[in-house]
């Protein structure tokens, strides 16, 4: 008995001395700038959304690029703004996830500058002297759902003009993974209420500060069968919502009605029903009605932007996920099935929008780089094409100039 106590002490001490050596190389070499936002009462506290924490500097490091990262005061990757807006501003905020936050880049290369820089130029081309800012609020592995908890907690604080969300197709993994929503039986979109128990705000204080613990979420929810498993034993601990068993047995039902599980990356280029990812579907267009709701009652313009991703510019990159392994085959892949989804929910919600892929596809085609190879990201030209594509729609909408 003795034996067994001092091994399982020296188990225990080995775990936590790893864990702390783990903790520290990545901090050192893969440094985090964010933090959780606590200002909503109703969130849930295993899977927080995530900030930046103000003033904070790193080096975003890639195979094909080196960047200084500087993050402001509010804690934006941007330039200084004062929260109060001035009588002849007219503010854009960029809500998005790393394409929009755009680490891969310089500060002035990312299309949220371009487009601040050239609306300026043209705004005054034209007489006018009403300055044009256009602030970002982008942070890397945001989903729709982050966006609209983001958008509550403080863009709405800048008294934007106009919104404009940048819609990448993994934001449905994140909505089917993060699960801060559920639609209930009555169509309606409900936030997850959790109790406020002593292990929720150890979440919420501690481990939502580790970068363990954020690096972990982040590998994860590429697994969402795995994430949710564990999500739900979190659960368990920190405190359930009223009727979560019940909503526990529907979705086992659901999984065993599922017919296939892809790869979180390609599932949404599958033209086969997927009742997972059908419901993620559903609940990103109610989020896209609450915010539409939201920013129209407060006078505040918006757009959807539609992304495009490294697949629908080169079809030929989806065997990257060794696709047959999954009994698929290329004539199982549309790649523009996510951008025909989309836009029609958008048109449903009367949201203006806008789909970048076949502009961007149009210039790959004519042998534009648009990308850096391996990273997959935006490199300086898909900036500078994806900032010229949103003015000229800005423009030929008079969703700026009014002219």
């Amino acid at each position: 008995m003795k034996i067994f106590f001092i091994n399982s002490l020296l188990v225990t001490f080995s775990i936590i001395v790893g864990l702390i050596i783990g903790e520290i190389i990545l901090r050192t070499f893969m440094p985090l700038d964010l933090q959780p936002i606590e200002t909503l009462e109703s969130m849930p506290s295993y899977e927080m959304v995530y900030r930046h924490k103000p003033n904070s500097q790193w080096v975003s490091k890639g195979r094909e690029f080196s960047v200084p990262i500087k993050i402001n005061s509010k804690g934006l990757r941007d330039y200084e703004y004062d929260l109060e807006k001035k009588d002849n501003v007219f503010r854009i905020a960029l809500v998005g996830d790393s394409i929009t936050e755009a680490r891969q880049v310089e500060l002035d290369e990312t299309f949220a500058k371009l487009v601040e820089v050239e609306l300026n130029r043209l705004n005054k081309q034209k007489g006018k002297y009403r300055k044009i800012e256009v602030i970002n609020f982008g942070v890397s592995d945001y989903g729709t759902d982050d966006e609209f908890i983001r958008i509550k907690a403080d863009v709405l604080d800048y008294d934007p003009d106009l919104v404009i969300i940048v819609f990448v197709n993994n934001d449905l993994n994140n909505v089917l993974c993060n699960k801060f929503f559920r639609i209930d039986d009555e169509g309606r979109l409900v936030m997850r209420q959790f109790s406020r128990t002593w292990q929720r705000k150890l979440l919420v204080r501690i481990f939502g500060k580790l970068h363990l613990f954020y690096y972990s979420r982040l590998v994860l929810s590429n697994y969402p069968t795995v994430y949710n498993y564990i999500a739900e034993k979190i659960d368990r601990w920190i405190g359930l919502p009223e009727g979560y068993d019940e909503q526990k047995r529907l979705r086992r039902e659901m999984q065993k009605r599922f017919e296939s599980e892809y790869p979180t990356r390609i599932n949404y280029y599958v033209n086969k029903y997927q009742t997972e990812l059908e419901e993620a579907y559903a609940i990103v267009e109610k989020l896209y009605d609450e915010m539409h709701k939201l920013l129209s009652k407060r006078g505040i313009d918006l757009l959807a932007v539609h992304a495009t991703h490294l697949v629908r510019i080169n079809p030929t990159v989806i065997h990257r996920y060794n696709i047959e392994r999954y009994g698929l085959k290329m004539e199982d892949i549309d790649v523009t099935l996510p951008y025909r989804r989309m836009s029609e929910i958008w048109s449903r919600l009367r949201i203006k929008h806008l789909n970048m892929a076949d502009y961007l596809k149009e210039l790959a085609d004519k042998g534009n780089s648009l990308h850096f190879k391996r990273d997959g990201h935006l490199n300086p030209t898909g900036h500078r094409y994806f900032a010229n594509h949103i003015i000229a729609y800005l423009i030929n909408n008079k969703m700026v100039f009014g002219d």
